[in-house]
């Protein structure tokens, strides 16, 4: 089975707060393991970035939902691409955050700190490594 891997990025709409941000955490965590997606989001001075892989309609269906959420802008499809296996195989979702570290984020199981976000995407292979290393030294 291949699975189907998106990377999209945008701006938080305005300074997104940590309590929202755990919300969708939270949120995305249990939608994603129900539908079987994983990934990574990245918040990085004020800006998203996120790896979202499964299958392709699950994928895409999820893509559409994220683009119409008002607390973010500027949604840009960076990579679309499929692979024979996931970079985030048992995260429903990563969150690596610069900046906002309140308990209930720094807390979570998968809430990664940016500088190990870096070494994890340094040992991907492909482009999604390479693009998420690109937006963290934007």
């Amino acid at each position: 089975m291949t699975i189907h891997q998106l990377i999209y990025t945008s701006r938080s709409t305005p300074a997104i707060s940590d309590e929202v941000l755990l919300q969708i955490l939270i949120k995305a965590q249990k939608k994603n393991y129900q539908l079987q997606l994983s990934g990574l989001l990245v918040l990085n001075k004020g800006a998203f970035m996120q790896l979202l892989e499964g299958g392709k309609k699950e994928v895409e269906e999820l893509f559409n939902k994220i683009k119409n959420d008002p607390r973010h802008t500027d949604v840009k499809l960076v990579l679309e691409t499929d692979s024979p296996k996931r970079c985030m195989p048992s995260w429903a979702m990563g969150i690596s955050t610069e900046g906002h570290e309140c308990d209930g984020i720094s807390e979570q199981d998968y809430h990664i700190p940016i500088e190990v976000t870096r070494k994890i995407c340094g040992l991907m292979e492909g482009e999604i490594g390479k693009r998420f290393l690109q937006f963290l030294d934007a």
